[in-house]
């Protein structure tokens, strides 16, 4: 198995008018891609690097110009964006991890791929080592910048914001950490082997597919649902309980919106952020509450994929603190407390057996 360290600069809009929002949110268009190829003994044995030419934002936003130095002519050197991906894909070869510093690049090339059509033909993992290197190495959860962690590392600094020389960074960046372990901790399987995933399940995902694509949000699979996904066990969900960063829901919420009234989803409850489509309830929470709530802290938090879709997920000692939690609340316990009740010894079961 490889390790696949990319890096992307992307063009912007030059202005709110001339940035596309159909069928996709593109807040940024793809105009280089660079990847260093590392063996599992973090030896590098190849990289890539190719120019991509933008079909939606054609002329180079002044600040983005000046902080990559790529300009216009730069831009009508480079290939289609289908033809830098198929290259990209056949560098990475059959068996490999996705490694990026920081969330930003999955977002884009997610965004990217979809507006030109294109389909993973199967799903990625991806590693975001800017939080591997602040737990491993920086010990903190404030995000470290590139530039600071190489000079933390003792590395060579190369040129910053030319995709191929970040990715060159952050593949010397890794030589000091163990992304072994981190793979192991933090990322569960594709799908629960020899179990078809539920209807539930199956809509939380496409609703995933949707928030991703539209707001770059990975959120989070919450309430029994999760439970039932995580455990296996059958636990009646009533309705798919959903947490996003808390913006999307008050600053942002019209526009939160607006994209799920687009897509079918019919709004029921303002106040709580529940909407229904094809009978079936989707309820919408902060995310940080988790923070407040059960002194969970979301860099804490495991990502995990079905069906190509990456979301995060608690693991059985984080639902055992949201359960307990809920156990003092006043409103749960005259609702809920039998079924909260069933919910602990169903985790307490699971982890005696580990």
């Amino acid at each position: 198995m490889n390790y696949i360290v990319y890096d992307l600069e992307w063009n912007q809009p030059r202005s709110a008018e001339e940035k596309v929002t159909d069928p996709v949110t593109l807040s940024g268009e793809i105009i280089q891609i660079g990847a260093v190829k590392m063996d599992e003994k973090m030896n590098i044995v190849g990289t890539y690097t190719i120019m991509v030419e933008p079909v939606y934002y054609r002329t180079m936003n002044s600040a983005v110009k000046k902080l990559t130095g790529i300009d216009d002519e730069d831009l009508r050197s480079g290939v289609p964006f289908a033809e830098a991906y198929r290259g990209f894909l056949e560098f990475c070869g059959e068996n490999f991890t996705l490694l990026t510093w920081g969330g930003d690049d999955m977002r884009i090339l997610t965004a990217n791929m979809a507006i030109h059509g294109i389909k993973a033909e199967k799903p990625f993992e991806c590693i975001n080592i800017q939080r591997v290197f602040g737990r491993q190495i920086a010990k903190t959860k404030k995000q470290i910048s590139l530039e600071n962690a190489v000079e933390m590392t003792g590395e060579p600094p190369y040129r910053a914001h030319d995709a191929l020389n970040d990715a060159m960074s952050s593949a010397l960046v890794c030589k000091h950490m163990d992304l072994r372990k981190e793979a192991a901790s933090k990322y569960t399987s594709e799908k629960k082997k020899g179990k078809p995933l539920s209807k539930k399940m199956r809509c939380f995902l496409k609703n995933t597919g949707l928030l991703r694509g539209r707001f770059g949000i990975v959120p989070l699979l919450y309430g029994s649902l999760g439970l039932e996904y995580l455990t296996g066990e059958e636990l009646g969900a009533d309705d798919i309980d959903i947490l996003v960063p808390r913006v999307y829901l008050r600053e942002r919420w019209n526009e939160f919106r607006g994209a799920l009234e687009r897509h079918g989803y019919v709004m029921t409850d303002a106040r709580e952020h529940t909407f229904v489509r094809d009978g079936v309830t989707y309820a919408y929470a902060e995310l940080e509450e988790l923070e407040t709530f059960a002194d969970i802290q979301i860099s804490d938090i495991a990502e995990t994929r079905a069906m190509g879709k990456c979301f995060l997920l608690l693991s059985l000692p984080q639902y055992l603190k949201v359960y307990r939690r809920s156990e003092t609340d006043g409103y749960r316990i005259h609702t809920r407390e039998k079924k909260d009740r069933e919910k602990i010894e169903v985790i307490e079961k699971k982890l005696k057996n580990k």
